[in-house]
């Protein structure tokens, strides 16, 4: 049987060989295999089981560089089973399979379908910690007379952060739960940009996180998700923190904490400008005006969750746990009229002009009907009598990395309108409360940068924000401006 025909069966979470394979390129062809299917994209489980019946045999195949750093290689020996390889392999990969809770160990789990071997081959206690600190996970006859498993381990026993061994990391239960989250984050087919299914992740989350948090700390992955068919599937920028506001959702916690790279979230970016300062609190609506128009800490869609179900949100360093953070909650007491600066660059201005928009109907349902169809985000938009002007986001509207407005949507509008596209601008956003319901807001804002070309203006809409387009080359100036004049301290 040729290494193809054997790694067929793609997409087995447990992948069980009636023999070992060969040392060298055919076992290097079945980690590559692995690693293909289980990486951090498509992280469609696979464990691949491999049986032994020799201890000295098990030991050497488990010392191979290829197998020795995979956490997904399951070197499983009963000494002296010889001829029952294939029971061995079937009956390990079940016990795995028929595991409810992952976090649990699997010492002492019999193996069904295997016959106990005679007494004769049974090994000291120092001969099988030899093997499974080598990485063989090692089956014995119990005191019921059955074979059971001694301890699940995989072949994985080199630290990745250290580069040194730590048999630690030996446990088949990391292996197990690699697509755990998967089991929970249900999403549609959108693989670049998955939209959540809200009601499944809730009955899902329930049936197989809630009892492990009764008595077990859970770590799971962020970012992936899988469709009804089992297909791997990703969130999109800010999936990981999306993906702990979705899971915090549905076990209904008391807060959700979300470890970044800076002490919570500033008044605008500290790299643009140095007095920029931490803001201790703020409200949900505030904070996602800011994540939606530039500021990173936090992507828009992570307080989505947080805000159906009022989950207050903490936002602090991983770095400096000491440093503090922002808290994201429903309402503060503190509502400053101007409260930050965000900037998004890398935007598209779109003009569409058209005579037929005199007096006319339906216009902008046609322009928002073809957008829709091409999955294009609109984020501002301005009207006059003859045209309409709408701001793209170049960095956000697509996970693929092409431009947003590919030939298809511009082919389309052209049909119908005359099509002006500017590239090379910024958009800043001041941020803070009832801004729309005070005057001389407008002055201050536009006093501060009125050396600089304001391509674009949206204001009205929302009491959070005052939104406008820059040139590009001049964004960080203009955000410098604003900061010094309506937030230094």
């Amino acid at each position: 049987m040729s290494i193809q025909e054997k790694i067929a069966p793609l997409g087995h979470t447990i992948i069980a060989l009636s023999e070992a394979p060969a040392l060298g390129a055919e076992t290097t062809a079945w980690i590559e295999h692995l690693n293909s299917v289980s990486d951090a994209i498509e992280q469609r489980p696979a464990i691949l089981v491999i049986p032994f019946s020799d201890i000295d045999t098990a030991t050497t195949f488990a010392d191979q560089a290829t197998v020795k750093t995979s956490y997904r290689v399951i070197c499983v020996c009963y000494h002296g089973a010889t001829g029952q390889e294939p029971e061995i392999a079937g009956a390990m990969a079940a016990a795995l399979a028929d595991s409810s809770d992952p976090a649990l160990p699997f010492n002492g789990v019999n193996l069904g379908g295997v016959t106990a071997v005679d007494d004769s081959y049974k090994l000291t206690f120092e001969r099988m910690e030899r093997a499974m600190n080598a990485g063989v996970c090692m089956i014995q006859t119990g005191a019921d007379g059955n074979p059971e498993i001694v301890r699940a381990v995989s072949t994985y026993r080199v630290n990745p952060d250290s580069g040194l061994d730590d048999d630690i990391m030996l446990d088949i239960n990391g292996a197990l739960t690699i697509d755990y989250v998967r089991k929970v984050m249900r999403t549609d087919s959108r693989f670049g940009r998955a939209t959540p299914a809200i009601e499944a992740i809730h009955n899902l989350a329930q049936q197989e996180m809630a009892g492990l948090l009764k008595d077990h700390i859970v770590i799971t992955q962020g970012f992936i998700g899988a469709n009804a068919d089992g297909q791997t599937t990703t969130l999109g920028r800010g999936g990981s923190d999306f993906s702990a506001a979705l899971l915090a959702e549905a076990l209904g916690v008391d807060e959700l904490e979300i470890w970044t790279d800076v002490p919570g979230i500033y008044t605008t970016d500290p790299r643009l400008v140095k007095e920029a300062h931490p803001i201790p609190e703020i409200s949900f609506s505030e904070a996602a005006e800011m994540a939606t128009f530039g500021a990173k800490v936090l992507h828009p869609a992570t307080l989505q969750p947080a805000v159906r179900k009022g989950i207050p949100v903490f936002v602090g360093s991983s770095k400096e746990p000491a440093a503090g953070g922002t808290w994201v909650r429903e309402t503060t007491e503190s509502n400053p009229l101007f409260r930050a600066v965000a900037l998004r660059r890398n935007q598209i201005l779109l003009t569409l002009h058209s005579p037929n928009m005199l007096h006319a109907c339906g216009f902008l349902a046609q322009v928002f009907t073809i957008l829709a169809k091409h999955g294009i985000s609109v984020d501002l938009i301005t009207t006059s009598e003859v045209s309409v002007a709408i701001t793209l986001d170049q960095t956000g509207s697509s996970s693929t990395g092409r431009s947003v407005l590919n030939d298809g949507v511009l082919d389309e509008l052209n049909a119908f309108c005359k099509v002006k596209v500017e590239t090379d601008l910024a958009l800043v956003a001041l941020i803070g409360n009832r801004m729309s319901e005070v005057n001389g807001v407008g002055t201050q804002v536009f006093d501060a940068v009125s050396e600089h070309n304001v391509r674009m203006i949206c204001y009205g809409a929302s009491t959070h924000n005052l939104c406008f387009l820059v040139p590009e080359s001049d964004a960080s100036l203009v955000v410098q401006k604003l900061h010094q004049r309506l937030l230094g301290k």
